[in-house]
């Protein structure tokens, strides 16, 4: 055998059967006689038998196998080798392909030689800690370039997973996590968990998705939900109601987004390139052009700065402004603009005031509301419904003016002035008494909410014979608010 060797045979109990002993460490040679080897040639093998199992058939049968099996032609500059692990269930160990394969690249490949749906190899590795708590380590696999040139970092494990508990192993819990770690230039460190309740956690790096990601794939009704520091729905996807927040879980069912606000921020900030800071809103019946519909934003007059704020249709259509489902201007595609209830109203009387009083301020009496928007006249009387400037016209048509008045006065009361038209008419230079007088007048008020406005006359001198006509609408009080 080329040197002496000590080989004792052993009989009985656990001890070895052979012994090679050598003071240099003992070798076992299993030479191939085969003086042309080609791919698939058994250069040698190890056999495990029970050849004296009483049961015969099957049990006597080689029951596994360690061969080494040439993987091609041998030659000069060529000896590849692969060492196949073979075991066997109810056959002769080897009469199937091997179970584990060993290869001269220094690949290991491991195959369930079950054919049935389902079937493929295991790799268990086993703690032998009896006694698992939290953060122990159930196994570890690492990868690693130990042989690197430039030693340093680039000899230390690269990258490597690991399963740790995530408390203490009990009858009732084995909770673990995987670990996968990374390195770049250290020793690989934790980047990512895969938690025992199924949540991937992202340690550090985030997340960067080539080709797409989709979540809820059909129609799972999964939620999406994004975390901040301050929220925990800063940005939420309600599967099973199609509906998007912002700020908030609370989802509104009228509508495909909802944002909320709690902060002193805007709830929602766009800030874009020159005449680009817009929201566009278009639907089934704005056209197809993608400057039709309704735009919100800024806007410039030269190209150079968003100078100016523009909210406006791309079409003919109307712009419908609302407060509380009731319409309260219209702008129609002519530019005509309506206010359905603006404040305004137009009022005459149905009767004669006959015979007015004399040195007093009499309230002429309108009982008829030609139109009345909002509400605000009644008994003679306008109240103010907000502060702001309103527009007052007034005639009235006088019978019977006595030519001997003295005074004769057309006045608009309110709550704070007195109007009086202005000159105040004088009788007294008419040659006779006046059969009818029409006097009007115009006049912009400045009023605040709950101020009133009424037409007042007043005559002095001579008899009460003047009559405030009714003669349609000749008589009659009017007022608008401006603003």
């Amino acid at each position: 055998m080329g040197r002496a060797r000590d080989i004792a045979n052993l009989i009985g109990g656990a001890t070895p059967d052979i012994i090679l002993k050598t003071s240099d460490g003992a070798i076992l040679n299993l030479q191939t006689s085969d003086t042309t080897v080609t791919a698939d040639s058994v250069l040698g093998a190890i056999n495990f038998q029970a050849p004296d199992e009483a049961d015969g058939t099957d049990a006597i049968l080689v029951a596994s196998k360690i061969e080494a099996i040439a993987e091609g032609t041998f030659s000069a500059s060529s000896n590849a080798t692969s060492l196949v692990f073979t075991t066997a269930s109810s056959a002769a160990a080897g009469t199937a392909s091997g179970k584990m394969t060993f290869t001269s690249g220094g690949e290991l490949v491991i195959k369930d030689t079950d054919t049935a749906d389902g079937s493929s190899p295991t790799i268990t590795l086993q703690s032998g800690d009896t006694d698992i708590a939290q953060d122990d380590v159930l196994g570890t696999i690492n990868f690693q370039a130990p042989d690197e040139g430039t030693g340093t970092d680039a000899i230390l494990v690269a990258a490597g997973i690991q399963a740790i508990s995530e408390g203490d192993f009990s009858s009732s819990s084995n909770a673990t996590k995987l670990v996968f770690k990374t390195g770049a230039s250290e020793t690989a460190t934790a980047k990512m968990n895969l938690t025992s309740a199924g949540k991937l956690e992202i340690l550090s790096g985030g997340i960067d998705v080539e080709g797409g990601a989709v979540f809820n794939e059909d129609s799972a009704d999964v939620d999406f939900r994004v975390e901040s520091n301050g929220n925990t729905h800063m940005l939420f996807v309600d599967g099973g109601s199609d509906a998007v927040t912002i700020g908030t879980s609370a989802v509104d069912t009228n509508a495909t987004m909802t944002v909320s606000n709690t902060g002193d921020n805007h709830g929602i900030s766009i800030v874009g390139a020159l005449n680009k800071s817009r929201m566009h809103f278009q639907g089934a019946n704005t056209g197809s052009a993608s400057t039709d519909g309704l735009v919100i934003g800024l806007s410039s007059s030269d190209d150079t700065n968003d100078d100016s704020a523009l909210f406006g249709l791309k079409e003919s259509g109307s712009m419908t402004f609302q407060t509380a489902g009731t319409n309260h201007m219209i702008i129609d595609g002519t530019g005509a603009v309506t206010k359905p209830l603006q404040p305004g109203f137009l009022v005459r009387n149905s009767s004669d005031q006959s015979n007015v009083s004399l040195n007093v301020l009499t309230t002429v009496v309108f009982d008829t509301e030609v139109f009345d928007n909002n509400a605000d006249f009644a008994s003679n009387t306008f109240t103010a419904p907000v502060t702001g400037k309103y527009l007052f016209t007034y005639n009235v048509n006088f019978a019977q003016v006595d030519a001997d008045h003295t005074v004769f006065a057309l006045t608009l009361a309110t709550s704070n002035n007195t109007f009086t038209n202005n000159p105040i008419i004088t009788p007294t230079g008419f040659d006779s008494d006046m059969s009818e007088l029409a006097l009007g007048a115009a006049i912009i008020c400045d009023m605040d909410a709950n101020d009133t406005a009424l037409v007042k006359v007043a005559m002095e001198g001579g008899s009460a014979q003047t009559d405030i006509k009714a003669n349609g609408v000749r008589t009659n009080f009017g007022g608008y608010l401006l603003g």
